[in-house]
């Protein structure tokens, strides 16, 4: 048996990743060109900025004409999480945004709006929990009351929001 440090086996499995990703994105391109020589298939890095851009995530890309500004759909899972490109998921996103068919834009706006929800959930729980912390703290502070051992409401409302860890 071979046995690679691990900042050396945690390399070689990265370069397996990015060498997956990019016979993904290869193929996407030249399903998406076959459709429509405007489209291709690419990754938006963290940090990365443009209307309808979700950073960590791929997106179609349709490149439009007359200086008008690209436009991206975002290929992910029902609730904004990442989810690797397929031709069935590419597929769906072109169709979601097929505006020639009826209810396509009622959808966006629908898909828009629950990832706002899910997002301000996401913030509510972030405050309720530092109000909750505070909170505590006044009082072990103050010497009204020792530290709780019971999860709090806040922690509750995040779990509950699917939001696994804060940091």
């Amino acid at each position: 048996m071979l046995y690679l440090p691990p900042g050396v086996a945690q390399g070689i499995v990265r370069e397996e990743e990015l060498d997956r990703q990019e016979a993904v994105a290869v193929y996407g391109n030249r399903f998406l060109r076959a459709k429509d020589d405007r489209l291709s298939l690419v990754f938006a890095r963290e940090g990365a900025i443009a209307p309808d851009l979700t950073p960590g995530r791929w997106h179609v890309e349709r490149q439009n004409d007359g200086g008008i500004p690209h436009t991206y759909m975002p290929i992910a899972g029902p609730n904004g999480e990442y989810v690797e490109p397929s031709v069935d998921r590419i597929i769906n996103v072109l169709n979601e945004r097929d505006m020639w068919k009826s209810g396509a834009i009622d959808k966006i706006n629908n898909h828009k709006k629950a990832l706002r929800e899910a997002d301000r959930k996401t913030r509510q729980a972030v405050l309720d929990e530092l109000r909750y912390e505070a909170e505590i703290t006044a009082k072990v502070i103050l010497g009204q009351s020792s530290a709780p051992k019971k999860a709090s409401a806040a922690r509750r409302a995040r779990k509950e929001a699917g939001v696994e860890h804060m940091l």
